[in-house]
């Protein structure tokens, strides 16, 4: 499975970026603003986007995770510490999955094995 990784934090997604390589799966591109994202989504055409809802600058992982569901069919698990946060109408594009932070390696496997199912 190919997964871009939306987030901000450097440390975060090197570990995000260790685990879901430790699970088999591609890493097709890093991005911790909302434009990227998106930009990324295009050019990669990734079957899953792993996104936190706050990025830099101010930025919203839900805004472009609400872009790139509107473009494609592509699996979005939010992974965020703002988890009890988020609006029931900020998620009208339907998240395949929503990971808190902090995650274990077990919740982040087990969203992603919900995929396949």
């Amino acid at each position: 499975m190919r997964v871009l990784i939306v987030e901000d934090e450097a440390l975060i997604a090197m570990h995000l970026e260790a685990l879901v390589l430790g699970m088999g799966h591609e890493v097709c591109g890093l991005a911790d603003r909302t434009e990227q994202a998106i930009r990324l989504a295009r050019d990669h055409a990734p079957d899953l986007v792993l996104v936190d809802v706050h990025l830099a600058c101010g930025d919203s992982g839900l805004a472009a995770a609400q872009v790139i569901a509107a473009e494609g069919r592509i699996a979005i698990i939010i992974v965020s510490a703002n988890i009890n946060d988020i609006a029931p109408a900020d998620l009208s594009f339907r998240p395949s999955g929503l990971v808190g932070k902090p995650y274990s390696e077990s919740a982040l496997r087990s969203a992603i094995a919900a995929l396949r199912g």
